[in-house]
């Protein structure tokens, strides 16, 4: 993501890029280390609820899944 814009990443996918997928997954794969990093920093720090505010509020906006409570 910091190399290569989502223009770029968008051709690769369109024309069938093994690369494509692979900066995809890289990304992904990165997301979700830094969310768990985040989410075990607020448990040590006791502040998990907030942080999942925060996420939530992020991640959806004003279009929370059913069942989903900040």
């Amino acid at each position: 993501c910091q190399h290569h814009t989502r223009a770029y990443i968008n051709h690769l996918f369109r024309a069938d890029e093994i690369l494509g997928a692979t900066l995809a997954s890289i990304h992904n794969e990165r997301f979700v280390v830094r969310t768990v990093d985040q989410i075990r920093a607020s448990l040590l720090d006791s502040t998990f609820f907030d942080f999942k505010q925060s996420f939530l509020a992020r991640y959806y906006g004003d279009n929370l899944p059913i069942g989903v409570t900040l």
